[in-house]
């Protein structure tokens, strides 16, 4: 195996590791390229919530502050990184588990653009915690009740949706 040094002879890493790691990085150059790209439209439609059962009942925000989290009566924020694959994952797992556990459709599912918020990273409760990784916070009457990070471990989920579910959502629907 060819091997190269790197940081003056102290480590040596195999080739094929740097030739790896240089292929990632033109990737990643190149997913972030077709993000940039990208308008709020396609944003939008890239995640899937113009069909059942997200219709009526969840929205893509490409600009947001703190005032998204005080508005919501009963739901979850999703902070979508387009240009990250363990957002992308998170976020197809979220909408997998809140159809799944909320069938009749009582949370409110609200996609904010990472790159469109920087003010939530002043929020008391999730300050420094936003990097790009599929953050999730669940919030009744305005109030964050759970937040996590999905892309490291999506097995927060369910148990967070379930509790957020058990609390109830008593905000009286006027519509």
């Amino acid at each position: 195996m060819s091997m190269i040094a790197v940081n003056s002879g102290r480590k040596e890493i195999p080739r094929e590791a740097d030739e790896n790691l240089r292929n990632s990085r033109r990737v990643l150059q190149v997913v972030r390229a077709r993000v940039d790209d990208m308008n709020d439209e396609d944003r939008e439609n890239a995640l899937g919530l113009n069909v059942a059962p997200w219709v009526g009942r969840s929205r893509f925000l490409p600009q947001a502050g703190i005032a998204v989290i005080n508005e919501l009566s009963f739901g979850i924020v999703f902070i979508m990184a387009f240009w990250s694959g363990p957002s992308r994952q998170a976020f197809v797992a979220l909408k997998n588990v809140a159809a799944r556990l909320d069938p009749n459709g009582l949370l409110e599912l609200v996609v904010v653009d990472t790159d469109g918020c920087p003010s939530l990273n002043d929020h008391p409760q999730i300050t420094g915690t936003l990097h790009g990784w599929g953050e999730a916070l669940w919030i009744r009457k305005g109030v964050i009740v759970s937040a996590y990070i999905i892309g490291r471990n999506a097995d927060c989920l369910e148990p967070m949706t379930t509790a957020l579910l058990g609390l109830g959502n008593d905000v009286v629907n006027t519509a």
